[in-house]
């Protein structure tokens, strides 16, 4: 929100055909279809405001114009998370899966192990450590959450269509 709150408030200078320089500006419910459609994820942060500057032709970004922009984005949107997802060791990708096969308030390692069909929960353990130190994709918190909530999206939900 801060990111485009510039947007919202003074404008963007831009250069117009004459020489001189306009402003574009982003409309409230715009700034926040751009940070809820992109899931917190930088590069889809700039996919989502690049694609909704192109939709419009004022000065002036519209929520539709996002929204216009995210049907054409959608499809590299999704290509990206799969990405993420295919360069992940399959132990990785399962743990993920499984954890977003559960409820949130039921996502504890006892859970997903036992969802993933392992013996004990410890035996996910370091499975879900490289999850959040390395990969920073989940939090091991109590219960366990998404980092990364472009992924949480994909595999929970019809995102990002």
């Amino acid at each position: 929100m801060a990111a485009l709150q510039p947007f919202v408030t003074d404008g963007w200078p831009i250069a117009n055909g004459g020489g001189d320089a306009d402003r574009v500006f982003m409309e409230p419910a715009a700034q926040r279809a751009i940070v809820e459609l992109s899931c917190g994820e930088p590069f889809l942060f700039q996919l989502a405001g690049e694609r909704a500057w192109y939709a419009g032709t004022g000065n002036l970004i519209t929520a539709t114009q996002v929204r216009t922009g995210w049907r054409d984005a959608a499809p590299e949107a999704e290509a990206h998370v799969q990405r993420i997802l295919d360069r992940l060791p399959g132990r990785e990708r399962q743990f993920l899966e499984t954890m977003a096969g559960l409820e949130p308030e039921e996502r504890t390692l006892t859970n997903i192990a036992r969802a993933a069909g392992y013996a004990k929960g410890t035996d996910a353990g370091p499975t879900a450590q490289r999850l959040d130190l390395t990969r920073r994709i989940i939090r091991r918190t109590r219960p366990y959450s998404f980092r990364h909530r472009a992924i949480e999206a994909y595999l929970t939900s019809d995102w990002p269509w």
